[in-house]
Parts: structure tokens; C-alpha cells; sequence
């Protein structure tokens, strides 16, 4: 029993910290991307 609850514990942990790294790194891309876009979108149509 305790074992097994360690290991979700640590399996937990470990996709916690991965999915937020890679969500922090979508986040960035997806920010970076809006507010350089929305410029270059409005540059060409006026």
C-alpha cells in the first residue's frame, strides 16, 4: 500500500512538473505569437 501510494506520488509529481514546463513553454510560444501577429496582421491591412 505504501509503496504503491509513493509511486503515484512520485509518477504525480513527475507529469505535474512536465506538463508545466511544457504548458509554460506553449504559453510562451502562444504569447509571443499573439502579440507579434495581431502587429503584422494590422501592418498589412493599413
Amino acid at each position: 500500500m505504501f509503496q504503491s501510494k509513493h509511486n503515484l506520488r512520485d509518477t504525480w509529481t513527475v507529469v505535474l512538473t512536465s506538463g508545466a514546463a511544457e504548458t509554460l513553454l506553449l504559453i510562451k510560444i502562444f504569447a509571443s505569437r499573439r502579440f507579434v501577429s495581431p502587429n503584422f496582421l494590422n501592418s498589412s491591412e493599413n
